[in-house]
């Protein structure tokens, strides 16, 4: 794994994107994973603790230049430049990396932010479940059951293992649109 302060030191680079904003947020989740094991970003999620807050980034990343692509939702923008995806994202609840962490996250894999004033926020399982390489379900609070189950495959592809517990509440979270025995 590589060394926290340089994680840090490299995602400031990404917040220097909506620098001229003077907008308060947090970049979470597989972008900050992925750097501490040393690979590839292609994906930067950046989260706001409002509509507003989100919006204005929107508009700021336009008015630099970024191309926006895919549908626009109610709680994320997305947009590419050199070939990284940015998502501008807001979903209620989530007014802090702290109540991120503990509400929006999926897996302890994931539980994980660096805020715009560079500080380090993660689950308490955070670094020994990536070391690991174990997927522990958190709680659940997204919909979408087909990127759920597409993010649930990337996870296991990419050497990640899942126990039967933590398949379940997979399952579970579900909206109960699977059948399953136990």
């Amino acid at each position: 794994m590589k060394n926290l302060n340089s994680i840090i030191s490299n995602t400031e680079k990404y917040f220097d994107i909506l620098k001229g904003s003077n907008l308060y947020c947090w970049i979470a989740g597989g972008a900050i994973r992925d750097q501490l094991l040393g690979q590839k970003i292609n994906d930067v999620d950046f989260f706001f603790s409002s509509v507003e807050d989100k919006n204005l980034a929107k508009d700021y990343l336009i008015k630099e230049g970024y191309e926006e692509v895919g549908e626009e939702s109610e709680t994320r923008y997305k947009f590419i430049k050199n070939n990284v995806f940015y998502d501008i994202i807001h979903t209620e609840g989530s007014t802090s990396p702290n109540a991120y962490i503990s509400q929006d996250c999926d897996y302890t894999i994931s539980s994980v932010a660096i805020d715009s004033n560079l500080r380090f926020y993660y689950h308490m399982n955070f670094f020994e479940d990536l070391e690991a390489k174990r997927l522990v379900r958190m709680k659940q609070t997204d919909r979408y059951i087909i990127s759920n189950e597409r993010r649930l495959r990337r996870l296991l592809e990419q050497g990640y293992s899942i126990d039967k517990d933590n398949l379940m509440k997979f399952f579970d979270d579900q909206d109960e649109t699977y059948e399953y025995r136990k």
